[in-house]
């Protein structure tokens, strides 16, 4: 009785939790774009008046709010030919970030300090197509807080890590019960319809090394690990990761906190390999 109690608790502390969340920033997905040939990530929020936008190379983070108050002065300063209403702006300003391969976008970023003793803003510049004239957007992102750092990428990837590692070791009990009743049916004298001879014994260290050995398939984050990981053909001297020409030097100083990200971005490759799109559910928040 006691633990159908509890159930049932559970169960209603469940459905009000569902009841009053609300989707924000935080539940919005990654999506890897690539702008003047450099690798980054972005995430977006929009309603039928405002947007949020936050956008990472992995070393420094700019997030962008604008109010519909403010988007509306924008709208009049760079598109001052085009009458249209604030959510068909918004759509607009949507799909072409959810579609920067079109051929009637354009995509360029930006960094500039205002003063010697400020950080970088980024300026992620867009041109495109509406109703046959052209647009023009201008996202002016500035230093995201410290918080939003951990929020929305390193506590995310943490909890998808652990995840990860929950599943492994669940497959690697899996495995370990299908190798002891194979064991069992050859002591029986059964012959197995396949030859098991060669295989060896599956635990938790030759199921990573074997997966390390099979990420082969490149990806947004390949450029990014070390040639232990990633390979000799990912980082040869003729495909080096670039530099951002247009990051001054202060840029470098970030206000991440020092977590990289290389580590938790193997073990994804590996969670991939291993439960294919499925991979995504473990975090909504997280798409490489």
């Amino acid at each position: 009785m006691k633990a159908k109690a509890q159930s049932n608790e559970n169960m209603t502390t469940e459905i009000q939790w569902r009841r009053q969340w609300k989707p924000d920033l935080r539940s919005c997905p990654w999506q890897p774009i690539t702008i003047d040939g450099e690798s980054y990530l972005i995430k977006t929020k929009f309603t039928q008046d405002s947007y949020e936008i936050l956008v990472t190379d992995l070393t420094n983070f700019w997030y962008e709010e604008l109010d519909e108050k403010n988007l509306k002065k924008r709208v009049q300063k760079l598109n001052p030919s085009i009458e249209a209403s604030v959510s068909r702006i918004l759509d607009q300003i949507r799909n072409c970030l959810e579609s920067p391969d079109n051929a009637e976008t354009n995509l360029s970023i930006g960094f500039k300090a205002e003063t010697d003793t400020e950080e970088d803003k980024m300026m992620l510049k867009l041109n495109s197509q509406l109703a046959g004239m052209p647009f023009t957007w201008h996202f002016i992102g500035k230093p995201a807080e410290k918080e939003m750092t951990s929020q929305h990428l390193i506590i995310p990837l943490m909890a998808m890590v652990g995840e990860l590692m929950r599943r492994q070791g669940e497959l690697v009990k899996v495995l370990e019960t299908k190798d002891r009743e194979i064991e069992d049916y050859k002591s029986q004298g059964v012959k197995t319809s396949r030859n098991n001879e060669n295989n060896d014994d599956v635990d938790d260290g030759s199921l990573e090394e074997n997966n390390r050995k099979s990420s082969s398939e490149p990806s947004w984050g390949t450029s990014r690990l070390p040639p232990s990981i990633a390979g000799s053909k990912s980082l040869s001297p003729e495909k080096s990761p670039k530099k951002s020409p247009a990051k001054s030097p202060r840029s470098s100083a970030s206000n991440t906190p020092d977590v990289s990200p290389v580590k938790v971005i193997y073990i994804y490759k590996i969670m991939k390999q291993l439960f294919g799109a499925n991979a995504r559910f473990l975090n909504p928040s997280i798409v490489l």
